[in-house]
């Protein structure tokens, strides 16, 4: 599965989590896995700040809560953030000719 792949799923099961009561579990997992494979990887400078700092699908949905009370706003909110992390996923950087252990 592509970053991209997963930055799209995982946004899709934020906007949920927006709407909804309380997360269930099989989102919960579905999270973790979402968020781990794109720390892990070459998407990590792409991904929005708050899946760093959210550990939890449950962090998530406190600090989501809290953002606005309108569940419109969150979804924009979730939505302005990864179309950013999409766009800089898409940008190709060239190879750097200096590698860091050179210094």
């Amino acid at each position: 599965m592509t970053a991209q792949a997963v930055m799209k799923e995982l946004e899709e099961i934020l906007g949920v989590v927006a709407t909804t009561a309380s997360p269930s579990r099989p989102a919960a997992v579905r999270y973790t896995q979402c968020r781990d494979a794109l720390l892990s990887g070459e998407a990590r400078a792409a991904i929005p700040g708050f899946i760093v700092q959210c550990v939890s699908i449950y962090k998530f949905h406190d600090f989501i809560n809290l953002y606005d009370g309108d569940p419109a706003a969150r979804i924009a909110f979730i939505q302005s953030a990864f179309s950013k992390g999409t766009v800089s996923l898409q940008t190709k950087r060239s190879k750097d000719v200096f590698r860091d252990f050179d210094f």
